[in-house]
């Protein structure tokens, strides 16, 4: 996609996106209680039938065993979240020493390499918003990576490999700016969450490809990116919806051009993108 005649040029916008407008990103460590919530909420009876897009409960059971020692398909759900409590107890009181060493670690990969990339995310998106707000990454024991737009945060495994990090950290800013960026096209003050299988939520999801694999990202951030695998397996009207999204990208000739029709193929396809990509 060709932008240069609708952005600003890369000068302007680092006069008007001071280091003061720049979000910061900031590690800490998660929460107990939400670390312990979420994960037992992914392996209750009725989440994965309603969300397919990932395997949740082989990815818990692979990240800690003792978990798939314990909890069978036929325990109740108070039953799960007593379990997830117990084990993420112990492991918590084990292992906050190194979470804590690794907040300082992560802190300063993501300050040398994913803060100065985030002025170019900002240009690719033509998005200027001087009251973005901060990103808080949350370090704890997760097997996948929830987050919450609203509030510019998201959270991984304290172990997470660094080039992982790297890309996820990347892959939820990318929502995070979209989100603003679809209220600034559509004019929308109030706020909600983005939750599958809403459209919004497959839009953050299918377009991390093209958004986040520009030359001039990559050369700050070399980590290449891709989305959901079954957006490139799948089909939808005789083609992967993810070929459709890329060749919407090269063929638009704004950035909002291009989140309105991917949105709206979103839209027109929705009962079929459910019900293939989960």
């Amino acid at each position: 996609m060709n932008l240069n005649s609708q952005l600003l040029d890369e000068k302007l916008l680092n006069n008007q996106m001071t280091e003061q407008q720049i979000p910061a990103v900031h590690i800490k460590i998660s929460d107990l209680k939400f670390n312990v919530n979420y994960t037992a909420n992914l392996l209750c009876s009725n989440y994965q039938e309603k969300n397919k897009s990932l395997p949740f409960k082989e990815r818990i059971f692979r990240a800690f065993p003792e978990l798939a020692d314990r909890i069978d398909s036929g325990m109740k759900d108070e039953d799960i979240h007593c379990v997830v409590e117990e084990v993420f107890e112990q492991r918590y009181k084990s292992e906050y020493l190194h979470m804590s060493e690794k907040t300082c670690e992560i802190q300063d990969k993501l300050n040398r390499v994913v803060v100065p990339a985030l002025p170019v995310l900002f240009q690719e998106f033509n998005l200027i918003n001087n009251n973005f707000g901060d990103i808080t990454c949350y370090l704890g024991l997760y097997s996948s990576f929830p987050r919450k737009v609203i509030t510019k945060e998201f959270w991984i495994h304290y172990l997470t490999r660094e080039d992982i990090i790297y890309k996820a950290t990347m892959h939820e800013i990318n929502h995070f700016v979209l989100f603003e960026k679809w209220k600034s096209i559509h004019r929308i003050e109030s706020e909600q969450e983005p939750e599958h299988p809403e459209p919004l939520w497959f839009l953050e999801e299918m377009i991390v490809d093209p958004t986040l694999n520009t030359k001039r990202l990559q050369e700050l951030v070399p980590y290449p990116q891709r989305a959901y695998e079954q957006f490139y397996t799948s089909l939808i009207q005789d083609r992967p919806p993810q070929e459709f999204i890329q060749d919407c990208y090269k063929d638009s000739k704004t950035i909002e051009e291009f989140l309105e029709k991917t949105y709206r193929y979103i839209e027109d396809n929705l009962k079929e993108l459910i019900e293939k990509c989960g």
